[in-house]
């Protein structure tokens, strides 16, 4: 296999985890937060939990001690949508040029609660490097919006 073609892997293996932690977790945070605003610890750990096993199994150890996530209702990543552009690969480091439609994203409403609001296309790069282990996703991205505007960010 490629490197390339590994790297393909992982990140659709990646959006595929997200996908799957999203779609359980997101519709039971927005309500929680909407109806009580604050959810319940012992779910936000388990949420919590679960995603940091996605975090662990396809990122690299990073020294933040919770990486937070976000969830999207409907999720925002899906591996059906995630289309990859471009891998360059240099040496032990990479980069993935990935389009995915921002089916929806949670929001704060200005009433109080969360909201899902359509946040149309993104183009992410991903930083990727290679372990003993394989390719890992690095900590840090870059979300492209179609008005130009890019922000850079963590997973």
């Amino acid at each position: 296999m490629t490197n390339e073609e590994m790297i393909s892997k992982i990140l659709v293996d990646f959006a595929t985890a997200m996908y799957e932690w999203e779609s359980k977790h997101a519709p039971r945070i927005q309500k929680e937060f909407n109806e009580r605003s604050g959810l319940a610890t012992a779910r936000m750990n388990e949420a919590q939990s679960e995603l940091r096993d996605v975090f662990r199994k396809f990122c690299l150890a990073t020294e933040h001690p919770q990486r937070e996530g976000s969830a999207g209702d409907p999720p925002d990543y899906h591996p059906d949508f995630f289309d990859i552009l471009e891998i360059a690969v240099k040496g032990k480091k990479a980069e993935a040029s990935v389009r995915q439609p921002r089916l929806g994203r949670m929001v704060p409403s200005k009433g109080g609660g969360i909201v899902t609001a359509n946040t149309g296309k993104e183009f992410i790069t991903y930083h990727l490097r290679l372990t003993d282990n394989g390719w890992r996703l690095d900590d840090r991205r870059e979300s492209h919006y179609d008005d130009g505007t890019i922000i850079k960010m963590g997973l």
